[in-house]
């Protein structure tokens, strides 16, 4: 099942019974401006999950490690023009 459908199954059918109200419509706002359209630029299969991870300001925490990971190898961007 690709992440999307089941991203629409679980705010409907599973997050009701265990999220606040509040907390639900912001994962269900989230969902539907930054998640759905980054997978439909990006396809579900094609982005490693720290791609996720690292662009999800509520698990920051828990996905540091997955981002430090990810961009590890990744020249850091400094503003200065290269010598």
């Amino acid at each position: 099942m690709p992440f999307g459908d089941f991203l629409t199954y679980w705010l409907a059918a599973i997050a009701p019974t265990r999220l606040k109200p509040a907390t639900l419509n912001s994962y269900e706002g989230h969902s539907r401006l930054y998640i759905k359209p980054a997978l439909g630029k990006r396809g579900s299969t094609a982005s490693p999950p720290s791609t996720f991870a690292c662009s999800s300001r509520s698990s920051r925490a828990a996905a540091s490690a997955a981002c430090e990971e990810s961009t590890r190898h990744a020249p850091r961007k400094t503003g200065r023009a290269a010598p």
